[in-house]
């Protein structure tokens, strides 16, 4: 989910943040596992498909938006989820 940039507001990010802990959580308690071998064609997939561009330079060398986004999900899950810090 975070290799690429999200096209999304930043005051969303923590959510989609806390919702992929959650589902991440529900598969883990449930004994769901990804086979190896699925996510690796999955991931030349998505390869195939996706245009090959020059990363984004606003989103790829502006440390100071990078800090910014990671202050907010930090903040986040220190205050939403504190037992992961753990």
């Amino acid at each position: 989910m975070l290799n690429k940039p999200i096209d999304l507001k930043l005051e969303h990010v923590p959510q989609i943040m806390h919702s992929c802990f959650v589902l991440y959580s529900f598969c883990e308690i449930n004994g769901m596992r990804l086979d190896n071998d699925r996510v690796q064609r999955q991931i030349e997939l998505d390869k195939q498909v996706q245009p090959n561009v020059a990363p984004d330079r606003f989103f790829s060398y502006n440390s100071v938006d990078g800090e910014r986004v990671r202050n907010v999900i930090i903040a986040y899950i220190k205050e939403h989820l504190p037992d992961c810090l753990s």
